[in-house]
């Protein structure tokens, strides 16, 4: 099972939004199990979760959980373990618990018959992106092109190191994907150079891919669907797609 996190510290980054994307074109790759968590839940909602399951909360919580229980079925080949807004209760409630940071890989150490999971986080670097690190192979930093999203990069790239270093050795940044992007502004093409600088000198990379700005993502969220699902044709799926390529997936 391959397995990312899409992360940033800035809210509004496409972060979800790049989630759900690749579950919506992994899907007609191998079975895809999603994991939110974030407690605002928006993969969730989109994915249309039965909230009489307990989801990621729970199950963080829980010694000795057994995945099984928080899996639901959503779409054919989509499997979640839903977000909740109880997860923003998760980090005070396991301040002290032995092996904090390791609970989701444990959990995820469980998944049999998945090709992928994706899992979804909160626009932060406390307890939960960092179950998230500690359960993913490759981690994808999805930024706008704009300066206040640029500045928090390097702490982002930080925080990878240490998870690295002290919990998962085989973690590693395959890239920054640029968001929203707008290749007629002055800024975003100034963005572009600052963040080949920026990925240059913390090891990692700029995909050559750029999701360009498309209605149909916010569109297809609003109707609780995935992207092809909503419109097989627009500028966000030709953009994902070939972003994929580059993934390597």
């Amino acid at each position: 099972m391959q397995t990312f996190t899409v992360v940033n510290k800035k809210g509004g980054s496409g972060k979800t939004s790049t989630a759900l994307a690749m579950v919506d074109l992994l899907r007609r790759k191998g079975r895809v199990l999603c994991v939110d968590m974030d407690p605002q839940g928006n993969m969730s909602a989109v994915l249309r979760a039965d909230r009489s399951v307990q989801g990621t909360s729970e199950l963080l919580q829980k010694k000795d959980a057994k995945l099984e229980d928080y899996v639901q079925n959503v779409l054919e080949n989509v499997d979640l373990v839903a977000g909740e807004g109880s997860l923003v209760d998760v980090e005070p409630a396991l301040a002290k618990a032995v092996g904090r940071e390791m609970r989701l890989a444990k959990a995820l150490a469980q998944a049999k018959d998945y090709a992928f999971c994706i899992i979804d986080t909160p626009p932060s670097i406390g307890l939960l992106t960092v179950n998230a690190l500690c359960a993913a192979e490759k981690a994808v930093i999805a930024a706008n092109a704009d300066a206040f999203s640029a500045d928090g990069y390097a702490e982002i790239a930080g925080d990878v190191d240490d998870v690295r270093e002290f919990f998962n050795p085989g973690l590693r940044v395959d890239g920054i994907l640029l968001t929203r992007f707008n290749e007629r502004t002055t800024l975003a093409r100034q963005m572009v150079k600052e963040y080949s600088d920026l990925a240059e000198r913390t090891g990692t990379k700029l995909y050559q891919t750029r999701i360009r700005e498309c209605v149909a993502v916010r569109e297809a969220q609003y109707t609780r669907q995935l992207l092809s699902d909503y419109s097989k044709k627009n500028n966000a799926v030709d953009d994902y797609t070939a972003w994929l390529e580059e993934l390597e997936v």
